[in-house]
């Protein structure tokens, strides 16, 4: 029960309105709300990756001048939804997001599922939906660094 009482109010934190701006010359998207800089490079819309390959790949990515990148967190990732949009249901900020038409744009995020570790939660970005997905299965990475 206070499990899913903090689930539910993580969620709600993560949907409140974030500053996203967008800078062209960096290919990245900055979040002055979270101090979080988001990669949105061409990589983001054509890469997929097994959830191991997905952390190894934001862990060794250098990207606008920067080498200290990671895969982000279910709420990170979560924040970055915009549920009134559709196909891609993503903030306007971001202008790389996968698009496949015989399947959905899902990205990885950094958190396990619990019941099963062989699991992680997933954004579905073609809807806002989210799900669990086995680790070994190919999925989009967008990667996120701590922009303090």
């Amino acid at each position: 029960m206070i499990k899913n009482i903090l689930v539910t109010t993580l969620l709600l934190a993560s949907s409140i309105s974030a500053d996203l701006i967008r800078d062209d010359n960096l290919d990245v998207v900055n979040d002055d709300t979270a101090y979080l800089m988001w990669q949105d490079n061409s990589d983001v819309r054509l890469l997929a990756k097994n959830w191991q390959d997905a952390i190894d790949y934001c862990a060794d990515l250098t990207h606008a001048n920067y080498t200290n990148w990671r895969l982000p967190n279910f709420n990170e990732l979560y924040s970055i939804v915009d549920k009134d949009a559709s196909d891609p249901a993503i903030n306007s900020s971001f202008v790389n997001v996968a698009s496949d038409m015989f399947s959905p744009n899902i990205y990885w995020s950094s958190t396990s599922y619990s019941l099963y570790t062989t699991q992680a939660w997933t954004i579905i970005f073609s809807d806002a939906n989210n799900g669990k997905i086995s680790k070994t299965n190919s999925n989009y990475v967008r990667c996120v660094r701590d922009n303090h």
